[in-house]
């Protein structure tokens, strides 16, 4: 099954979003029809930038869709690529601890 997949698609400063009500309603209309009605405002009062070592308070664009058929095929694979790593750590665990204990009936 295909899953949600959240994307970040624009980040403001809350100055952006600094004026009359007026302004603001048609700031978000233009967000509307940039990202559509179903698009999330997100205020992350934590954000900071990759090597920045301070937060800057921002505003998040967030769009959900699914994920595209290679990204569907690709999460798969990766999933039963781990699925057989583990089984395989598992089976050597097992074999290494029948040999160290084996049939001591």
């Amino acid at each position: 099954m295909k899953k949600t997949i959240t994307e970040t698609k624009d980040i403001f400063s809350p100055s952006n979003f600094e004026g009359t009500l007026g302004d603001l309603s048609q700031k978000v209309e233009e967000l509307i029809k940039q990202y559509g009605k179903d698009a999330r405002l997100n205020y992350d009062k934590y954000f900071a930038y990759r090597y920045d070592n301070e937060c800057t308070p921002s505003f998040e664009v967030l769009v959900n869709r699914q994920e595209t058929d290679e990204e569907y095929q690709n999460r798969l694979q990766e999933e039963n690529d781990y699925k057989k790593k583990i089984e395989e750590k598992e089976r050597a665990e097992f074999e290494r601890l029948s040999q160290k204990y084996g049939d001591k009936k």
